[in-house]
């Protein structure tokens, strides 16, 4: 009995380091490779709301990817919907990710700022290799990549509007 719980427990051993092994391997890999920098293209997406379409109007513009079925990111969605709303705040768009179908614009009827773009051809995850439901891709006021700030950073803080550029006042 004690030969076979030994054998057992190496097994066991073995299937764990592999595991292990190939995760690390995994992750080595998907970090070598070039992923496109993410790009302000309404091209690229299908637009949902016609609100996506509008102009950025100088400001700058976060694109949010979302999943319809992810309770979480729904609730982050609603939160930064709220912020979006601000006078100085960046133009909020919501890519919804990892659906098959279109949403319905009634499907995203809670989110009140911004728009919202469909990611059908998978671009989001296959072509810039990102995975994080409420990430913020920022964009500056010309659609130029900027940075990405993770889910739970602080990324909900509306920026400080721009100083004036008139001139002083008399």
């Amino acid at each position: 009995m004690r030969g076979r719980s030994m054998w057992i427990g190496r097994f066991l051993g073995a299937a764990a380091l592999t595991a292990f092994a190939a995760l690390g391997v995994w992750w080595a890999v998907d970090r070598a490779h070039r992923w496109e920098t993410p790009r302000l293209d309404a091209a690229l997406f299908t637009a949902v709301s016609d609100a996506a379409l509008v102009s950025s109007r100088g400001r700058d513009t976060w694109l949010v990817p979302i999943n319809l079925r992810c309770p979480t990111c729904m609730g982050r969605a609603r939160e930064l919907s709220v912020l979006g709303r601000a006078p100085h705040a960046p133009r909020l768009i919501f890519l919804v990710v990892d659906q098959r179908r279109k949403p319905s614009p009634s499907a995203l009827a809670g989110l009140s700022a911004g728009g919202a773009w469909w990611d059908g051809r998978g671009v989001w995850r296959h072509r810039w290799g990102h995975r994080l439901y409420g990430e913020i891709l920022r964009f500056d006021s010309r659609g130029r990549y900027r940075g990405t700030t993770p889910p739970s950073g602080a990324a909900a803080e509306v920026p400080e509007p721009p100083p004036d550029e008139g001139g002083e006042e008399g």
